[in-house]
């Protein structure tokens, strides 16, 4: 399918769902991968895991998608013609187009669904530990259990984050090694 310059009302509603306005006007491997991102955040944050730093970031994707819709939409024929279609994580890449690769996708998917799993089977164990522990210490244990997954998770995007801190410290180190040379 060749992308072809949608407007109109049609073109409006399809952008107030992530990634449709995209698909619409033929640039599926965006659409899908902005509705894909979009999607998986919202199941995530439904089961139970960080819910608050996870809608948050839903409702950012839907405001990115939104306006980069929006900016479809608005942009000339030229520049209209000029865009290729790519997944949404190749907006971020500082110029580089990387190729994510089966195996790469396939351990993402993985994780996530191992995280969703997790997360199911800690809403089975928490309804065996009620059962086990007795009333007049459930009342101070529950508050404490409860919080387990959201505190994993909380774990994991710091842990992501300073992961991720340390890779921009160390390009950027590299980058004035080779300058200085």
């Amino acid at each position: 399918m060749s992308p072809k310059k949608k407007t109109g009302f049609f073109a409006f509603v399809c952008s107030l769902i992530p990634g449709a306005a995209e698909m619409y006007m033929g640039y599926m491997k965006l659409g899908i991968s902005m509705m894909f991102a979009f999607v998986l955040v919202f199941m995530i944050a439904g089961f139970g895991f960080g819910n608050e730093v996870l809608l948050f970031l839903d409702i950012m994707i839907w405001f990115y998608s939104f306006f980069h819709a929006r900016n479809l939409v608005n942009t000339t024929e030229e520049e209209f013609l000029t865009l290729k279609d790519h997944y949404i994580w190749e907006e971020f890449i500082d110029g580089e187009v990387q190729i994510v690769k089966a195996d790469s996708v396939r351990r993402i998917l993985a994780i996530a669904l191992i995280v969703i799993g997790l997360g199911m089977l800690w809403g089975q164990m928490e309804s065996i530990i009620y059962a086990i522990i007795p009333d007049e210490l459930w009342e101070f244990a529950y508050p404490m259990i409860r919080k387990i997954p959201q505190t994993i998770v909380a774990v994991c995007i710091i842990v992501f984050g300073i992961f991720l801190i340390k890779g921009k410290k160390k390009e950027v180190q590299d980058g004035e090694t080779n300058q200085n040379s």
